[in-house]
């Protein structure tokens, strides 16, 4: 999965994923703690877990989400944004500690994330996902994509606070 050539890594990633051979998931979380991935290696080792982990029952999983939640604070927005995505899975559980990591970005500087981020908050019924989403509109309401992403991810349990933040600034 290091190679940098893409289809080395397609190839082992379906060959695992054809496999399903999570006893690859050690070796493969160590090579993201590595550090010598490129970011595309990164995302494609983050998304072949999250496939050979499909439960929270596996006992690699805690360290995956770990590494996961870490992926979320990466220097490549990329990376980031493919993070926030795999996210979901615990955001569906109600994982307040995964809402948590995902407060700062908000703030991200890369407005893919930020819309990615808006677009995974619907996963969430948690009240802090609704002020998220709030503070998306109020500080990227001028970006079309941003906010028809946010106004995709609101729902029954969101919508009145997100539109009474909104509305009351």
């Amino acid at each position: 999965m290091a190679s940098p050539s893409g289809w080395w890594r397609d190839t082992a990633h379906r060959m695992l994923l054809h496999r399903s051979d999570s006893s690859a998931v050690p070796v493969l979380l160590e090579a993201l703690h590595a550090g010598d991935l490129s970011p595309a290696a990164k995302i494609q080792v983050l998304w072949c877990v999250n496939h050979l982990l499909p439960d929270d029952k596996d006992p690699g999983s805690k360290d995956f989400k770990a590494t996961a939640l870490a992926a979320l604070m990466s220097g490549d927005a990329d990376v980031r944004r493919h993070a926030v995505q795999i996210s979901e899975h615990w955001l569906r559980q109600g994982d307040v500690s995964v809402l948590s990591a995902l407060k700062p970005l908000v703030n991200d500087a890369d407005s893919g994330v930020v819309m990615q981020l808006a677009y995974s908050l619907g996963e969430a019924d948690d009240p802090a996902a609704a002020e998220m989403l709030s503070q998306i509109l109020a500080q990227h309401g001028d970006k079309e994509l941003i906010t028809a992403a946010t106004f995709s991810s609101l729902n029954e349990a969101n919508i009145s606070t997100v539109l009474a933040q909104v509305v009351n600034g």
